[in-house]
């Protein structure tokens, strides 16, 4: 078997080395033992102490190296809103990366639970495509993109959170450049900002992968998926994803029912990254973090509920509660 150098792109800020060190060390420990994985994260402010915990982590596999790759805030001046300036960073691999062909780019709100070098492999040799990727299943509450601008690919969005690019190609059509100008010009319509520009821009020339190397953690909730995602992927595909994934990627609840597993224990699959979690050593914070989280939960409910003031009435009576106590007010007559 022909040995590989994989490398496998993560950018994200400090928020998310936790959640990183448990991307990272499932990918590694699943990976196949005869390629070599060469891990590159885009950032601009890990603290020194989480980089020396991914570095604790990717030095117990002989087969992975880490780099760490200082962005210096670059891209700063654009609202993100509620993303960080790193999800951008999508848009550049190619540019930055310019001694690869061929790289995965990969969120870290996730677990490996297989290897990713077949797929990767088999798309070496793609000569027509700008990315692969799995198609994402939307669900009905969320509204297609580019709902006010005329385009021809509102359905046709592939999920950016797991993508092997062809980076020379890209790099041919100047497609990072593209893309930075597509989304001045449209940012306000991007729901989902790299994801929404990226498949604007690269449609359609994308090769679809199987749901199993993006599963969503959702699809084990919600019984309905089969139907519901019928245009992302056939039945028997859906199930052999459930049965089987590749990645399982943590999404929060469309409903509001749950969190990434980090903050809910109970979200769908959260065991699993608590499993993985606790084989890092992110662990002894990640407990921390969630037992003060919850801690500072409770406080707030708590204090909301004892000073909160709620208005109510009756036929009779307006109802004002302060402080646990009702006090009822006669409604004067008209």
């Amino acid at each position: 078997m022909e040995k590989h150098n994989i490398p496998i792109i993560m950018m994200f800020d400090d928020n998310y080395a936790i959640p990183a060190g448990v991307a990272i060390y499932s990918l590694l420990e699943n990976s196949d033992k005869n390629h070599n994985y060469l891990l590159f994260i885009m950032h601009n402010n890990i603290t020194e102490k989480h980089i020396n915990k991914l570095n604790i982590i990717v030095e117990k596999f002989s087969n992975a190296k880490l780099e760490f790759i200082q962005m210096n805030n670059y891209l700063k001046d654009f609202d993100m809103q509620y993303y960080p300036a790193e999800v951008l960073y999508k848009f550049f691999v190619p540019e930055v990366f310019v001694q690869y062909k061929t790289a995965i780019i990969t969120d870290v709100d996730v677990v490996f639970k297989g290897d990713i070098s077949k797929e990767y492999i088999d798309f070496l040799n793609d000569t027509e495509n700008y990315f692969a990727g799995v198609k994402q299943a939307q669900y009905p509450i969320h509204p297609n993109f580019s709902r006010n601008i005329q385009d021809n690919n509102s359905h046709s969005i592939v999920g950016a959170g797991y993508m092997i690019y062809n980076l020379q190609k890209m790099r041919e059509d100047k497609i990072p450049e593209k893309c930075l100008e597509y989304y001045k010009k449209y940012q306000v319509y991007c729901i989902y900002p790299e994801q929404d520009v990226i498949n604007q821009i690269c449609y359609p020339k994308i090769k679809l992968l199987h749901p199993k190397s993006m599963t969503l953690t959702s699809w084990y909730k919600y019984k309905n998926y089969m139907h519901s995602f019928y245009y992302c992927a056939t039945v028997k595909e859906i199930e052999e994803a459930i049965q089987n994934p590749v990645q399982l990627h943590y999404v929060i609840s469309p409903y509001g029912e749950y969190l990434k597993p980090w903050q809910y224990p109970f979200a769908p699959k959260a065991d699993v990254w608590w499993e993985y979690i606790c084989k890092t050593p992110f662990y002894d914070e990640a407990f921390d973090n969630f037992k003060n989280s919850i801690i500072k939960k409770e406080k707030l409910n708590f204090i909301q509920t004892i000073f909160s003031i709620k208005n109510s009435q009756d036929k009779k009576h307006k109802i004002i509660t302060i402080l646990g106590i009702k006090i009822k007010i006669k409604r004067k007559n008209k």
